[in-house]
């Protein structure tokens, strides 16, 4: 190994830099004030993120507020994401298209959870990417979730990466999304069984989705 290199996370100066560059100076006061007020709150160290600060400015340049749960933010995100490959015909099966957005976001937040939580995983192999979203599209058709049961396991898993769940890798694996966006689908599905995964509370990858779902666990 040549070198190493570590993600530090920012300080109250550079968020005010960001904040002053991305937004005008009346909209970068009022998002400062923002954080401020939430800075002793459950996952405020997201802010000092730089992927978790930017979606944040983000989605205040749009609605000019900042709702409570960074999963809104996040939500917010990921649905602006799938109108925009909604957009973007596929080649391979045009009926991609027509999926219905909660069909969507339902599978994104299995697939999540599966590789997250369950499997504990970073990057998977072509076959392993495979069993995750079988395993996740069985999920949600016994959740009885609405278009799940009209879903191949090929189906799914074009899905997937239509929709930018998953995407390969330089090194020709299948990677999530961001991990927060990622840890963040997920904390819906582990909050409601999250006593079946309790050993895994303390583990590096899926970390942030205990954070994430410890609210609606308290």
């Amino acid at each position: 190994i040549n070198s190493c290199y570590s993600l530090r996370r920012l300080d109250f100066r550079q968020i005010m830099k960001f904040t002053e560059l991305f937004l005008s100076k009346d909209d970068s006061e009022q998002f400062i004030d923002i954080i401020i007020s939430r800075a002793n709150s459950l996952g405020a160290e997201t802010f000092t993120l730089p992927f978790g600060l930017i979606t944040a400015l983000d989605y205040f340049q749009t609605h000019k507020e900042l709702p409570d749960s960074l999963y809104d933010i996040i939500f917010d995100t990921l649905e602006r994401r799938i109108k925009r490959n909604k957009s973007r015909r596929c080649s391979i099966d045009l009926a991609i298209n027509s999926i219905s957005e909660s069909t969507i976001i339902a599978l994104a937040e299995s697939l999540a959870f599966e590789v997250r939580v369950v499997q504990k995983k970073a990057a998977l192999y072509r076959e392993e990417a495979e069993v995750a979203v079988v395993s996740a599209l069985k999920r949600i058709k016994d959740k009885n979730i609405f278009g799940a049961s009209n879903l191949s396991d090929e189906t799914a898993f074009l899905i997937s990466v239509h929709y930018e769940m998953q995407r390969t890798n330089s090194s020709g694996l299948y990677v999530l999304d961001h991990d927060l966006v990622s840890d963040c689908l997920a904390s819906r599905t582990l909050a409601l069984n999250w006593k079946d995964y309790i050993e895994s509370a303390g583990d590096k990858i899926g970390w942030d989705a205990w954070t994430f779902a410890s609210q609606p666990i308290l």
